[in-house]
């Protein structure tokens, strides 16, 4: 978000572009939290997936601040829901070890969010801001195909 906030001549918008992310992140999770979901949390998963990717496919052509910032705000709908979503999927396919697998679901998040940031900046630095949320786009569409291959298998 820096670099494309400073190639729209305005660095300081970055943080509402962060923000806008995280803002539409705590208004899916209170969307999420309020429903009475009759979907199960797998097919859940696979649908918040897809939904953020699509949103973050389309940050990829976006132009202007306002665009991108509409645009996150939407993708982060499904940011928190899906990470709740983990969780129940954890405590309902784990509950012997679900300490431990919080845990390595905690190391996961963080550790692919870390090294999704790096990448995301070392191709910014080489192409533009357009490519670095390709990869963000690139990692939704990932999980999504891993969601799908789990929610397949769990059928």
């Amino acid at each position: 978000m820096p670099i494309f906030a400073i190639g729209h001549g305005s660095p300081a918008a970055a943080g509402l572009l962060i923000a806008a992310l995280s803002v539409g992140g705590i208004a899916g999770a209170t969307v999420y939290g309020s429903v009475r979901w009759r979907i199960a949390p797998a097919g859940r998963l696979l649908f918040l997936f897809a939904a953020m990717t699509f949103w973050l496919g389309l940050t990829i052509a976006a132009e202007s601040l306002l665009v991108i910032g509409v645009l996150l705000l939407l993708a982060g709908v499904s940011l928190n829901p899906a990470l709740a979503t983990f969780s129940l999927l954890i405590d309902e396919h784990i509950p012997c070890a679900a300490a431990e697998a919080f845990g390595w679901l905690s190391t996961a998040i963080a550790g692919g969010t870390g090294a999704a940031s790096a990448l995301a900046a070392v191709v910014a630095h080489r192409h533009d801001a357009g490519a670095a949320l390709a990869v963000a786009a690139i990692a939704g569409a990932a999980a999504t195909a891993v969601a799908a291959l789990a929610f397949r298998a769990a059928r």
